[in-house]
């Protein structure tokens, strides 16, 4: 075991615990409201892809990426089967993909400690960014590609040939 073993640990709890306490927010939010216009076409998105019935690249005739939320609830869907809470949780659980990029981009970018930081202002938002990253909304993908691209363009300008 390296000497900086314990110091990497130490790092990813502090992080896990934020993802956590991040989680149980998302799911408290969930129950604020009742299924939305949004969830609803993103479960049918994933149920037409699932039985292979459509292949919608836009989101039934609205032209952003609403549809992607449906593909990435597909194996959700395949296994567990149809369910408010299930478009829900999917829901949630991509939406910890944007604090924990944003977490990594600004550590890369600056820190540990400025990405600590943006980790905890991305984990506890205010209410309302909070209950909208609970509802199957199609712009939390815009936020999270975003976030994924910039470090995927970080790594690839700091590359050495």
């Amino acid at each position: 075991m390296t000497p900086h073993a314990p110091q990497v640990r130490s790092r990813w709890a502090i992080v896990g615990a934020l993802l956590a306490l991040a989680a149980l927010i998302r799911v408290a939010a969930m129950f604020y409201g009742s299924l939305s216009g949004e969830d609803a076409t993103v479960a049918l998105v994933a149920k037409h892809v699932l039985s292979r019935e459509n292949f919608p690249v836009f989101f039934y005739r609205q032209t952003y990426m609403g549809s992607l939320n449906g593909i990435h609830l597909v194996p959700a869907l395949y296994v567990f089967g149809p369910s408010v809470l299930l478009v829900r949780l999917n829901a949630v659980v991509w939406s910890l993909l944007f604090p924990l990029g944003l977490y990594v981009l600004a550590r890369r970018i600056f820190d540990e400690r400025t990405g600590r930081v943006a980790l905890a202002l991305a984990a506890v938002p205010p209410f309302l960014l909070t209950y909208w990253s609970t509802v199957a909304e199609p712009h939390l993908e815009t936020n999270v590609f975003g976030v994924w691209l910039l470090l995927l363009a970080l790594a690839a300008l700091t590359a050495r040939s």
